[in-house]
């Protein structure tokens, strides 16, 4: 069974932590047993050995792996701690191979999404745009930039990424809700409307672009229509914290029920 499996892959993870000899042994040997704690739910026992790890022998493979755990645990904190290591590590470097450039993107990224739910959008906005510098031509680090400046009242400088963001990947309804919601932060109605609508085409029950062709139902005066996007939304997801003001003023009364995950 799988976990027979485990079992003995820890015993000889154990074995491992025991015999070895020198510190790069050890080490390994509690990667290797974190790993395994973590992907048999035990976060809190995989995060302990990578802590160990790290004392034993702190490379960036180790601070990787704990930057990633714990931003799995919702520890932001602590792993954006990690990311900055590792970005530190990389700017460092007099040259970037393009490897290396793909890596900081990354490490940028995560690190923003972090800073992003902790809601510090200003340093999250920062990270994503570092993240595009290293690599401009991946949708989600242009999604998340446009995104998160649209959120901070600066839809024109995002606009241009969410563009890019749907030019590369038109499948993807999430970037076309960024673009819808950039525009309708512009007051542009009407390509808002099409840029929501084109996301809606591929995924007629995705929140946000419902929540925000209401939004935009509401701009251009008819309340109707913006009701029935947003009882749409309730039927979908009834307790979503960020469409229950307009629950109220549309007269939906409120349900329980958990609401949804972010979006970037």
């Amino acid at each position: 069974s799988k976990l027979n499996n485990y079992l003995a892959a820890k015993r000889d993870c154990d074995v491992a932590l025991l015999r070895g000899k020198t510190e790069i042994i050890r080490a390994a040997a509690l990667n290797a047993r974190a790993e395994l704690y973590a992907r048999m739910g035990k976060l809190q026992l995989s995060l302990q050995d990578y802590d160990r790890a790290i004392k034993i022998k702190g490379t960036s493979y180790l601070y990787l792996n704990r930057a990633g755990l714990r931003h799995e645990m919702k520890r932001y904190g602590g792993a954006i701690g990690d990311y900055s290591k590792l970005i530190d590590k990389f700017n460092a470097k007099k040259e970037l191979s393009k490897t290396g450039e793909k890596s900081l993107a990354n490490l940028y990224w995560r690190r923003g999404h972090a800073l992003y739910e902790l809601k510090k959008l200003n340093g999250a906005s920062y990270d994503f745009s570092m993240a595009v510098k290293y690599k401009g031509k991946h949708a989600r680090y242009l999604n998340s930039r446009c995104w998160t400046l649209a959120k901070l009242d600066q839809p024109a400088e995002g606009l241009p990424a969410c563009k890019a963001a749907v030019k590369i990947k038109p499948t993807v309804p999430a970037y076309w809700d960024s673009l819808g919601y950039a525009h309708y932060r512009l007051k542009q109605y009407s390509a808002a409307m099409d840029a929501l609508n084109q996301g809606l085409a591929l995924d007629p029950n995705y929140r946000w672009l419902l929540y925000h062709r209401g939004l935009v139902y509401d701009a251009i005066g008819n309340p109707t229509a913006a009701k029935v996007e947003f009882l749409k939304i309730q039927k979908i997801s009834p307790q979503w914290a960020v469409a229950r003001k307009k629950y109220l003023k549309h007269g939906i009364p409120e349900l329980t029920r958990p609401g949804i995950p972010g979006r970037l």
